[in-house]
């Protein structure tokens, strides 16, 4: 059969990890991807702050940090208030190289991956937007270049982004557990038929796709593979779930490499690696509100709207039920609904001087600034006494049960590169990984609730999972005219002129400037901000 006519290729692999693939390269699981490792070059990226997968994936594809592009985290402020609403491309200030190459008159397809919606359009791209697209299933308008590349993937099955309900603790049942192997390989089976599909229907410069199957697996099973987790479950079967994860992409990377000719140039990549969770779990608003910076509004103090109401009957539906909704396909209003409905108590900002973004992936701290934000509290003369606070409250947070600090030193946005945006927050807060080799959770704070909870099993996403975030991905360039071997470390913002160099085009990361078009609608808004519940991004 002719080989696919492919010029240069892209394969990310969300959430695979160093680590565990050196492990299966020396158990012999994965010969495929150990064998391309080989005739590579070969690195780690230097970890992203934030560590979410949006502002990584935008950082290779356009050749600057998280602070120069502006899709800096999964939320943002909206307009200095405080709402925050997710982040899409259209924060990005820039396009990515795949439109900037389509705009050339080079042949580009784009699958997948996070951060480009709503998608790119150029008449040579075909683009799909990845999982934070506001579809619970599989991708609809908006996600696509162009209708007639919509049609052309929904002919084929559709692209889908979840595979199943990940609000259940997936891992405390080994039948539960083979239910996530079963779906990630029916998945996989779809998107190959959809990958070896449209590899053949053209001659492609450039083609790029993205799996999450590596990074889902590790968020549920990471403890049911590392016989050391804290949360590993003694009752449930001996086995390395994970081995299995790996093994069929490695049988998927396979196929893919069988279709293309050895003069294809390839790049296999992740946006970061994973590790183990210890099971406890810190709620930073409370916190805060113990240490006198945080006050939360009286229950009879909060407004009430409609929403407000329909949130307050949706909160007395049992939460088995609401998790289970979430399965469901839904208009955006009412997945919003169901979405907000696990939220918690608003927090009384006339008499708050700091409050948290209760990510797991990317815990932050808003100071509450006078002059900048709507009922600011904190005066730019007593803002240096305040961090130095903060900084030394932070500095004395300790996991209850190691006595091991929960963070590395908090970093200001103004040691970030390039120019964060007033709405990002005032301090990031990179974990502390203990001795044994884990860090705890973040997860949203209740009200009258405790500072710190504990999982003593595997918990849903948005409830401390038992798999995090860990790290810089992997970087592995075949061409054959390049050296092999290892090479050092490089930042995700590297990537984006080493794409150039391998289609023999220089380019330049272009300028950051405010992209043409209208802002995501409210309604968007809303289904992104309950895509990314469902992802458990957001509590």
């Amino acid at each position: 059969m002719p080989k696919a006519k492919v010029k240069l290729l892209i394969i990310g692999l969300d959430g695979l990890d160093p680590l565990l693939l050196q492990k299966y390269f020396t158990s012999g699981l994965c010969p495929v991807l150990a064998a391309f490792r080989q005739k590579a070059a070969y690195t780690t990226f230097l970890p992203t702050l934030p560590a979410v997968s949006p502002a990584i994936w935008s950082s290779y594809f356009t050749g600057l940090l998280p602070a120069e592009h502006g899709l800096i985290d999964l939320l943002s402020r909206k307009n200095n208030s405080y709402t925050l609403t997710p982040c899409t491309a259209l924060e990005r200030g820039v396009p990515t190289i795949f439109q900037q190459l389509a705009n050339r008159g080079l042949n580009v397809a784009a699958l997948g991956f996070p951060g480009t919606y709503p998608a790119e359009k150029a008449p040579t791209l075909s683009m799909l937007s990845g999982f934070d697209a506001p579809w619970t299933q599989s991708a609809g308008e908006n996600a696509f270049s162009s209708k007639e590349f919509a049609n052309y993937i929904h002919k084929l099955g559709g692209w889908n982004y979840n595979v199943v309900n990940e609000f259940l603790p997936i891992g405390n049942s080994a039948a539960m557990a083979q239910m996530l192997l079963f779906k990630l390989k029916n998945d996989l089976k779809q998107k190959e038929h959809i990958i070896t599909h449209l590899l053949r229907q053209k001659n492609w410069d450039l083609f790029a796709f993205h799996l999450q199957t590596a990074d889902t697996a590790a968020h549920h099973l990471w403890h049911l593979s590392d016989q050391n987790s804290p949360l590993h479950p003694p009752k449930m079967p001996a086995g390395d779930h994970l081995a299995q994860v790996y093994k069929m992409l490695d049988n998927f990377v396979a196929k893919i490499l069988e279709l293309v000719g050895q003069e294809t140039k390839i790049i296999i990549l992740s946006d970061h690696g994973m590790g183990g969770s210890n099971g406890t779990v810190l709620h930073l608003n409370n916190l805060l509100e113990r240490a006198g910076l945080l006050k939360y509004l009286p229950a009879k103090g909060a407004k009430i709207t409609p929403l407000n109401l329909a949130e307050k009957v949706l909160r007395k539906i049992p939460e088995a039920l609401k998790i289970a909704a979430y399965g469901l396909d839904f208009n955006p209003k009412l997945l919003s609904a169901v979405a907000s409905s696990f939220t918690k108590s608003p927090i009384d900002f006339k008499n708050t001087q700091v409050w948290a973004q209760e990510i797991d992936a990317s815990p932050a701290l808003f100071i509450n600034l006078a002059g900048r934000d709507p009922v600011g509290s904190v005066t730019r003369r007593e803002l240096p006494k305040l961090q130095e606070r903060l900084k030394a409250l932070l500095a004395d947070v300790r996991n209850p049960l190691t006595g091991q600090p929960a963070f590395c030193p908090p970093i200001a946005k103004e040691e970030l590169a390039g120019s964060p945006a007033s709405t990002c927050p005032d301090f990031y807060l990179p974990y502390n990984i203990d001795n044994a080799g884990y860090r705890l959770s973040c997860a949203p704070s209740s009200p009258g609730g405790p500072v710190f909870s504990y999982n003593k099993s595997a918990a849903g996403k948005g409830f401390g999972m038992p798999g995090v975030h860990r790290g810089g991905g992997i970087c592995w360039i075949y061409d054959k005219d390049i050296a092999i071997g290892p090479i050092a470390p490089i930042a995700a913002s590297d990537l984006y002129k080493k794409i150039g160099e391998l289609l023999d085009i220089a380019m330049d990361p272009p300028q950051r400037q405010e992209l043409a078009g209208a802002a995501a609608s409210k309604e968007q808004e809303a289904a992104i901000t309950a895509q990314l519940k469902r992802f458990g991004y957001l509590g």
